[in-house]
């Protein structure tokens, strides 16, 4: 019932969000774009681009990844889109899509005005369950976590917890302030705020270089599996 409700609610999001997988201008005015390189070693396998939009009253983030070089015989397409508030960056609607080989994977978590969770669909090759939630105030996705981080980076306040439904699983992440370092970037030397981010109960854990005198976008993120480097991404070009 809930699902059906808010289906009728934002149905016509959902004709944007299908239809924009083709054509970016339909998700609004495009408002930053930058582009990640994601490297093991010295090999480049992803690319990832970052694009923020503008509607009325809201943004939308979308993330959009996809194999590079060699690897790109190996499909695996990617895009998470996150619908929140412009002023208390409260989310509406998030999505992952992922077409990897023989298997599409479709997730969809619906939020209330509150920011407290209603539910989340999980398809798998158009088999679809639903996971409801307690209703819990103050929760991010994976996206909005990022923009709502941003801004309190802007604030100073560096050390800061976080509730995230994260692909229909509840989550803490963590981040705490590490130090400042002066590293080499697209933009030259660059200084920048170093923030180490862990998840609750999970081996995860990222680094990660916020650019200081742009804003705090992320220039440089190192993604460990306990103490072990899995790979790094690296801001290669701004574009708006």
């Amino acid at each position: 019932m809930i699902y059906k409700f808010y289906l009728l609610s934002i149905l016509l999001f959902f004709n944007i969000v299908n239809t924009a997988y083709a054509d970016n201008s339909a998700y609004g005015d495009l408002v930053s774009e930058h582009v990640y390189h994601l490297t093991k070693g010295d090999i480049h396998f992803a690319t990832t681009s970052n694009k923020i939009y503008k509607q009325p009253n809201e943004y939308i983030f979308v993330i959009e990844s996809n194999t590079s070089g060699i690897f790109k015989i190996k499909k695996d397409h990617r895009i998470e889109v996150s619908r929140y508030e412009s002023k208390s960056i409260n989310p509406s609607y998030y999505k992952f899509y992922r077409n990897k080989k023989d298997k599409l994977e479709i997730i969809e978590t619906f939020f209330n005005k509150d920011s407290s969770v209603i539910m989340t669909t999980h398809t798998i090759n158009n088999v679809t369950k639903n996971i409801e939630h307690e209703k819990m105030r103050h929760i991010q996705d994976r996206l909005s976590v990022q923009i709502d981080y941003q801004k309190k980076l802007n604030e100073g306040k560096y050390s800061q917890d976080y509730r995230i439904i994260d692909k229909g699983r509840l989550r803490e992440y963590q981040f705490r302030h590490v130090g400042e370092e002066e590293i080499e970037t697209i933009f030259g030397k660059t200084n920048a705020v170093v923030i180490h981010k862990l998840i609750k109960n999970n081996k995860r854990n990222t680094l990660t270089w916020y650019a200081i005198d742009y804003g705090f976008i992320p220039v440089k993120i190192e993604q460990y599996r306990k103490n072990s480097l899995k790979f790094t991404v690296t801001l290669e070009e701004v574009k708006k």
